[in-house]
């Protein structure tokens, strides 16, 4: 038997329940999809936008898509875990996910875990 190198490649988790998926890497970009909380993806390019925001082409459905860092960790890397729980004296210690986009948009709904159900 002859080795055959093994080509390395980076994979994501995702972080939130959903995660938009875009066209180009901007959060102006067009809406192509979303991708659940669990789902890992295969990272295979990366660039910074603008706003020194970090995106990672994926394949998504078939074709070259784009997530936002701020909705996906590294596997296996210390920033791959759970969202925070933030305590106010409205929620008391429920877990709130992010918003749906990295960059809050007034039209985008927030998703609550306890309930999932859109508020806002």
């Amino acid at each position: 038997l002859t080795d055959v190198p093994v080509p390395e490649f980076k994979l994501l988790n995702v972080n939130v329940d959903v995660a938009i998926v875009r066209y180009k890497p901007s959060i102006t970009s067009g809406k192509a999809g979303w991708t659940l909380k669990g789902n890992q993806l295969v990272v295979l390019n990366e660039t910074v936008d603008e706003y020194h925001m970090k995106w990672f082409q994926i394949l998504f459905q078939g074709e070259k898509r784009w997530i936002s860092e701020a909705v996906v960790s590294i596997a296996g890397t210390e920033d791959d875990r759970e969202p925070m729980t933030m305590k106010t004296e409205e929620n008391m210690g429920n877990t709130y996910e992010p918003i749906l986009d990295p960059v809050m948009q007034p039209d985008e709904p927030v998703l609550r875990r306890d309930s999932h159900k859109e508020v806002g």
